[in-house]
């Protein structure tokens, strides 16, 4: 064979060898060169899958997943009743409502005296200055007074008494107190219990259980058919009042009147004796404006009710303000008159006869301008706590 020939037969056969292998390269699995790292699942050159394989998903890409909800909760229970609904606890258990009509709670004294055309006092201006810069407001649900009922049967017991002033008293004995009564929430824990049967009214303030008895810081009682007032200043009203005396009472809104003044807490109050009906004063202000305590205010008779906008039970108080006028009988953080506590009732009706869930009412649409201090009476010498002929004091 010439050289030629065989020097072009030589090249067609390497052209071939290299055109097999080329497809043999084409139809096997890519792979790395050597000097090139594999790829892991947290490579962040790799590409994250959306849909992650349960084997990682707890445990390396997402948290564990919380605890169903369901498993862990309590089944629902059907709602309950108000309390006042459920059945007593045991055939002694004599929580309200108050068995006794109110209008029947002191029915004599000053406090069932009208001032309608009582004269003005000199000073009324100034006081009624100084009292214009608060608002004037019903104490509702605390800081006021829970009144209850014991039967003739109500068993007795005696109170510890541990903050006498100096009096030497440290009890009061034969006290009716129902099971299951609580005292006002309020820091004063004032507690009222009355019982028509004997005549007797028993005021507490800042009582308390005290492990299977009951204690107070003071506490006094007073006949039932009394003007509520305690000659001697022994009340639990810093006015030497009865707690229960001057309520505002849900009764009497329903009937549209209150036959008698209503008691009034006050910031300025002056110090120094009180004046009648009060026979004890706590007053602490030398303020020009300060009112004594038993200071009555009563809101101008002249003004027309009916065009200031008041609801029914605004309207049944203001007429009571204007008749009979409201007593100082305490120094408080507020302009406060106090309606009957409703643990002491059975029920709460203040959110249908004033309108509000709050523990206060407002009286807001009274105009402040119009209130008058009556003539204001000379001081009179504070007593010293005694014995009532309704509870032993010892």
């Amino acid at each position: 064979m010439p050289v030629a020939a065989g020097v072009v037969v030589l090249v067609l056969a390497l052209v071939s060898v290299a055109l097999t292998m080329q497809r043999s390269q084409e139809g096997a699995p890519a792979r790395l060169s050597a000097g090139q790292a594999q790829p892991r699942e947290t490579d962040v050159r790799a590409p994250r899958s959306t849909t992650p394989s349960p084997s990682t998903t707890a445990t390396t890409t997402r948290p564990p997943s919380p605890p169903s909800r369901t498993t862990k909760r309590p089944a629902p229970t059907a709602p309950t009743g108000p309390r006042i609904q459920a059945p007593a606890v045991s055939p002694q258990r004599q929580v309200g409502p108050v068995a006794f009509d109110p209008a029947q709670l002191f029915p004599t004294g000053p406090f069932r005296t009208v001032v309608r055309g009582a004269p003005v006092d000199p000073a009324s201006a100034s006081y009624v200055q100084r009292m214009s810069s608060e608002d004037l407001v019903i104490s509702l649900r605390q800081w006021t007074v829970p009144v209850y009922a014991a039967q003739q049967s109500t068993p007795r017991t005696t109170v510890a008494l541990t903050q006498t002033w100096g009096s030497g008293i440290t009890a009061l004995t034969g006290v009716p107190m129902p099971a299951g009564i609580r005292p006002d929430p309020a820091a004063d824990g004032h507690l009222t219990v009355v019982q028509p049967s004997s005549g007797c009214v028993y005021d507490f303030y800042r009582a308390r259980r005290d492990g299977t008895g009951w204690a107070a810081n003071w506490g006094n009682a007073i006949p039932l058919g009394s003007s509520g007032i305690y000659a001697d200043g022994g009340g639990t009203r810093a006015a030497g009042f009865s707690a229960a005396l001057g309520l505002v009472w849900p009764q009497e809104i329903e009937r549209g009147r209150i036959d008698h003044a209503l008691v009034f807490g006050y910031p300025y109050t002056r110090a120094g004796d009180p004046v009648s009906p009060a026979t004890r004063s706590d007053g602490r202000s030398s303020d020009p404006g300060a009112l004594p305590i038993g200071s009555r205010v009563r809101l101008d008779p002249s003004l027309d009710l009916f065009r200031l906008g008041l609801s029914r039970a605004e309207r049944v108080v203001a007429k009571a303000l204007q008749e009979y006028g409201m007593v100082l009988g305490d120094t408080s953080g507020g302009f406060t008159l106090y309606a009957a506590q409703p643990l002491g009732l059975g029920a709460d009706p203040y959110p249908s006869l004033f309108d509000t869930k709050s523990d206060w009412a407002s009286l807001a649409k009274l105009p402040k301008g119009r209130f008058q201090v009556v003539d204001v009476p000379g001081e009179s010498a504070q007593g010293a706590a005694s014995a009532s002929s309704c509870g032993q004091l010892e």
